[in-house]
């Protein structure tokens, strides 16, 4: 929180970074118990499972992404083809971006160009290419400003390169020099490349590795992308559907779902229509789950007041340090 409060581009962000840390600290510790019938070889059985409560920036979910990845590099070594690597920059706050915009670029607005950027130039792709697919990544800069990275199955040519280059200034999204870099693989290449050129920035964009870190520009680019609900990776719809996990059977039917907190308090979520269990209603929609949390969360901030009272010139007993894994 030092290095936040300290640097002027990122101070405007403290409080987000702040409710951030706190909701991953009071996450942490959350679990669901399902509780359900199995059908066995016996008969019919009580079932009780334990599920830990998932959002983008746990290890589980971290996990789950990485496996899709690992289906994409196993339908690739079924299909091969060129593959070209494309990285997206927007304007910034440095030297260069003002004398080309004539003002500095937040973050935030830094995302909402690279999503319209990236927009603009896929639909041109997919005018002179119709059956294009490819997925994406998106990672913070060394600064917390994002960039955007694609796996683009196919090849552009250098004339296009250049007329996406060239768009990209004349949208005001970034500069013809800097806002777009190409890397074209070719097929026996291609297969290695995917995985390591998307799981190289999986560690920026979702939780850190085993007894790894988030630097503080990463802690305020995903803070960030917590609070405005930024998506930080896609692919087209066919992809999507080659990394989706493989469907299994299903033997147990499960009835109801309970939300434990850390204080091992029990709060029903979710109950099947007609099914008796502890609560004749749910005592939370489980649509809405993710919000509340985060309204409470939010609340409990302010109510604890903890941030209006940190003093940013000695911050002793501040929040725990971005960089230490333990704390969130």
């Amino acid at each position: 929180m030092k290095e936040v409060l300290h640097n002027p581009a990122w101070k405007s962000y403290g409080r987000t970074v702040w409710t951030f840390i706190t909701y991953l600290r009071l996450t942490k510790g959350l679990s669901f118990t399902a509780h359900g019938e199995a059908q066995t070889d016996e008969g019919i059985q009580e079932v009780t499972t334990q599920l830990e409560y998932i959002h983008r920036w746990t290890p589980i979910y971290k996990k789950s992404v990485l496996a899709k990845f690992y289906q994409l590099e196993d339908y690739f070594k079924e299909h091969p083809c060129n593959v070209t690597m494309i990285t997206l920059t927007t304007y910034q706050d440095g030297k260069h971006s003002i004398e080309q915009k004539g003002e500095i670029t937040t973050i935030p607005e830094s995302f909402a160009l690279l999503k319209e950027g990236w927009f603009k130039i896929s639909k041109k792709l997919r005018k002179n290419h119709p059956r294009i697919e490819y997925a994406w990544i998106m990672e913070p800069h060394k600064t917390g400003y994002p960039h955007i990275h694609v796996a683009y199955f196919g090849k552009i040519t250098k004339a296009e390169q250049k007329r996406l280059k060239e768009n990209w200034q004349t949208w005001g999204i970034g500069s013809k020099e800097y806002g777009l870099d190409f890397n074209e693989k070719i097929s026996d290449q291609s297969v290695k490349s995917i995985r390591n050129y998307l799981m190289k920035y999986m560690a920026k964009a979702f939780a850190p590795e085993e007894n790894g870190f988030w630097t503080t520009a990463e802690i305020v680019f995903n803070a960030l992308a917590w609070q405005n609900h930024w998506r930080l990776f896609g692919t087209t719809k066919k992809l999507t559907q080659v990394m989706k996990k493989h469907a299994t059977e299903k033997t147990t039917t499960y009835n109801a779902v309970e939300l434990i907190d850390q204080d091992g308090i029990r709060r029903t979520t979710w109950t099947r229509p007609g099914y008796q269990f502890l609560h004749e209603k749910a005592d939370i929609d489980p649509d809405e789950l993710p919000y509340k949390l985060r309204a409470d969360i939010q609340n409990k901030t302010e109510e604890s007041n903890t941030y209006a009272h940190f003093d940013h010139r000695n911050p002793v007993n501040g929040p725990p340090s971005c960089h230490d894994p333990t704390t969130l």
